[in-house]
């Protein structure tokens, strides 16, 4: 709760920084809270488009919540950018 609380805050003084919504929506997913985690990664993946593990994370999430047709389009992207991403392949 209180990293939750954290990345909140630092998101509220800067919501450009890619990193903390990544790490926002990773706590997320493993907090239960998909949904949310899916958002955050969404908006990480627009501020770092060509960022593999990104993209990469954004499709686990959304393989979790069934989002077959997402889970696609995000890890192809991922795997465009580097066939070889190691978040992506596993």
């Amino acid at each position: 709760a209180q990293a939750r609380t954290w990345l909140e805050r630092v998101l509220d003084l800067d919501p450009s920084r890619a990193e903390v919504w990544i790490a926002s929506g990773n706590l997320a997913v493993q907090l239960g809270d998909v949904t949310e985690g899916i958002q955050a990664l969404r908006r990480a993946s627009e501020l770092r488009p060509d960022h593999p593990p990104t993209l990469a994370a954004l499709a686990a999430a959304c393989i979790h919540a069934g989002q077959i047709d997402d889970f696609e389009q995000a890890l192809g992207a991922a795997l465009a950018i580097d066939p070889d991403e190691p978040t992506a392949v596993r």
